[in-house]
């Protein structure tokens, strides 16, 4: 607020000067143009003779009256048009800082549930809008340091280089001396080839996340190598990772970084894992330690696999490197874990995680398919084990499950087992899912309350095909079973009471009922919600919950 009186009293101060310079500019010309006119007249008056000394002085003005008079007027006036703009403008009113924030939020929402190279991209296209609108904008922009933290290593072809280059370099001379965020998306480019390694070698100390995503192991490594192992002091806060190898690799085993490295940067990665408190890891796992995870508070492990049944013990990421085999009552505490989240994990890999993770107060989300029923034996066949199924989870408490387009539960029958096996289940979230008559009765809590079955607190129901709008009885009484408090309702109602196939879902208006529409039939449902449900809110029906996607995020 001091700082904004100040520029206020400096800014009245420049348009007292500018006034006073005004009037003595205005008196200056005013003389200045009697006194051609009556020189001129004067001229006229006089003999005809020693014209040329008289003209001398004439001709020198004439030839600098561009230069002395026009082009500093123009300039002038340019100036005060461009300040007269600004002081129109609707945002001159708000502050600098509140701006900037606006800002902060306008490429947030431009940015929220896309894919990491195309969130970078969208970030640098959304500043270079805002900062044509105007001057005004462009400074506050140019200057609001939040805004410039994010240091971008793209390759998608060798124009994006170029330009990774150009961004890298403008964000770390705009963001000052702010924290910073690193995000890599490239496939398997060799980080020791770019022109940009020094200037990220000597920034190392300023990355508080980093964000890497490529198709080979080694161009993790090349990327984390320099910076765990700069002398410069180690700030980081979040980490995440994915590896996502090229089509066709079939490895069924998990991957390790720095399987073959040497101490240093073994020791390195484990000094800089004791501080970080968010860790992402997709189809990747760091090396084995024993105590480093004391300060993690999330926690996300996304399509690891573990194709035989080994023990436990020898699962090295969760477990310390001390560990022996057919150890069966090791754990690793994660005293601050608040949220663990678990994607598209097969069972021999959550049994490891259920059995490894001590048990605590944290949240614990499970996006759920196909390879989470399966198992691949010693003999490398991969089965569905139902009874497996209900004994790994039998040691893991889920509090959230996550159903999408991926799940691919192919009956009732088989939901209802499953949701059986995870009494502990009170959010629910439904993305792109088919619920047909009988799919709302395997959902139904039942009312014996000795049989294992979630109490559902929350759903959100986003992009899916409910069955029927002529017969809402299944739904209205799926719902009326658990304890609801907040329901999140997007997509369509089918017409009939049967469907043919999902296929509908894609044609929603030839044969389903949009469930935010103005149908009678649809607002009498609404109606009959926000009477029974405390917190009810409809999406529209082709926008998906806000979920994260099986899409690697710049989070």
């Amino acid at each position: 607020m001091g700082s904004a009186v100040v520029d206020h009293s400096a800014a009245l101060t420049s348009v007292q000067r500018w006034e006073d310079a005004y009037s003595q500019l205005k008196d200056a010309l005013a003389a200045y143009c009697r006194a051609c006119h009556i020189m001129e007249h004067s001229i006229n008056s006089t003999s005809r003779t020693d014209v040329k000394e008289l003209a001398a002085p004439f001709e020198r003005t004439i030839e600098d009256y561009h230069k002395l008079f026009i082009l500093p007027l123009s300039h002038s006036f340019a100036s005060l048009s461009r300040s007269r703009n600004t002081l129109r403008a609707p945002s001159y009113g708000i502050l600098p800082e509140i701006l900037g924030r606006i800002f902060e939020f306008v490429l947030e929402m431009d940015t929220r549930n896309i894919p990491m190279d195309m969130t970078i991209q969208t970030v640098y296209l959304s500043l270079h809008r805002l900062m044509s609108v105007c001057s005004a904008w462009r400074n506050v922009a140019q200057t609001h340091l939040p805004l410039w933290t994010l240091i971008p290593i793209l390759d998608l072809n060798t124009r994006s280089l170029g330009v990774t280059e150009t961004w890298f370099s403008r964000s770390l001379e705009r963001s000052r001396a702010a924290n910073l965020r690193l995000a890599v998306s490239v496939g398997s480019l060799d980080i020791n080839n770019l022109p940009i390694r020094e200037k990220l070698l000597s920034q190392a100390h300023r990355f508080r996340s980093i964000n890497i995503r490529a198709s080979s192991l080694s161009t993790i490594e090349s990327i984390l190598k320099p910076i765990l192992t700069a002398p410069a002091p180690k700030f980081l806060r979040e980490i995440s990772l994915c590896y996502e190898p090229p089509q066709g690799h079939d490895d069924q085993e998990p991957h390790y970084l720095f399987s073959l490295g040497t101490h240093p940067v073994l020791s390195a990665f484990e000094v800089t894992l004791g501080f970080v408190g968010i860790l992402r890891l997709k189809n990747v796992l760091p090396p084995s330690y024993s105590q480093c995870y004391s300060n993690i508070v999330q926690l996300r492990l996304q399509d690891i696999c573990n194709s035989t049944s080994i023990p436990r013990s020898d699962f090295r990421f969760l477990l310390p490197i001390t560990s022996c085999p057919g150890t069966e009552d090791i754990t690793v505490d994660f005293p601050r874990l608040k949220r663990l989240y678990l994607e598209n994990l097969d069972l021999n890999v959550l049994e490891s995680v259920f059995l490894t993770i001590e048990p605590g107060r944290y949240h614990t989300a499970f996006m759920m398919t196909r390879n989470s029923l399966s198992n691949m034996n010693v003999m490398g066949v991969i089965n569905e084990n139902l009874d497996r199924f209900r004994e790994v989870f039998e040691s893991g408490k889920i509090h959230m499950l996550i159903l999408d387009k991926r799940s691919l539960i192919p009956s009732p029958q088989l939901l209802r087992i499953i949701l059986s096996c995870m009494p502990t289940v009170y959010s629910l979230s439904l993305d792109g899912q088919f619920l047909s008559h009988q799919y709302l009765l395997a959902l139904t809590r039942p009312p014996d309350t000795s049989i294992p079955f979630p109490e559902l607190q929350s759903i959100l129901i986003s992009c899916s095909l409910i069955d029927s709008i002529d017969d809402q009885v299944a739904f209205r009484n799926m719902l009326s079973s658990h304890p609801l408090q907040t329901l999140y309702l997007g997509g369509s109602f089918n017409m009939t009471m049967t469907a043919n196939n999902v296929e509908g879902i894609h044609h929603a208006d030839c044969c389903c009922v949009d469930i935010a529409g103005s149908d009678a039939r649809a607002i009498l449902t609404r109606d009959w919600i926000r009477a029974n449900i405390p917190n009810f809110t409809v999406w529209p029906r082709d926008v998906h919950v806000q979920i994260k996607p099986t899409e690697w995020e710049l989070w």
